[in-house]
């Protein structure tokens, strides 16, 4: 089933690409579009999703060398909240990175992304499943993760 423009304006979506060197990458979308790729089917979205949630820590994370919290989360507990999503996925070897302008719904060129956290040990597309190589195998990133500072949704290619 396909995701509707409307959910994906009201839901913070959970959705993943590779990069250029095969490493696998999560995004929170945070009301934002999601591309085609992502929005075509909710039940591969959901097999990705589960796939790593129900997957054992095979990293440590740290947090992306460009990230600042928002001026809002102030208290340490709130710092925590905030990130344990995100690092959350990096302990499964994934860089994790965050819609930067949630005011911006509607406006493709505001689709940006910007690194939050990354694993010590990133996991290759190589290692996941075979189900889960085709369905994230649709949507590469022309970036490194690495060593992205934003990304946004121009750089994906659907396959």
């Amino acid at each position: 089933m396909e995701i509707s423009a409307i959910d994906q304006e009201v839901s913070d979506y959970d959705w993943f690409a590779i990069d250029t060197q095969g490493n696998v990458g999560h995004f929170a979308s945070n009301g934002g579009i999601l591309l085609e790729s992502v929005a075509a089917s909710a039940e591969n979205l959901q097999l990705v999703v589960d796939h790593f949630k129900s997957s054992q820590v095979i990293t440590g994370f740290r947090l992306a060398p460009t990230f600042s919290y928002p001026s809002d989360i102030k208290s340490i507990e709130q710092k925590k909240i905030f990130v344990s999503s995100f690092t959350a996925y990096s302990e499964y070897g994934l860089y994790s990175f965050d819609r930067y302008e949630p005011n911006y719904r509607g406006d493709l060129s505001k689709q940006n992304y910007i690194p939050v956290s990354q694993p010590n040990k990133p996991i290759h597309i190589n290692q996941l499943p075979e189900t889960i190589q085709v369905i994230l195998s649709k949507l590469i990133c022309n970036c490194d993760f690495h060593f992205a500072k934003s990304i946004d949704l121009a750089q994906f290619q659907n396959r």
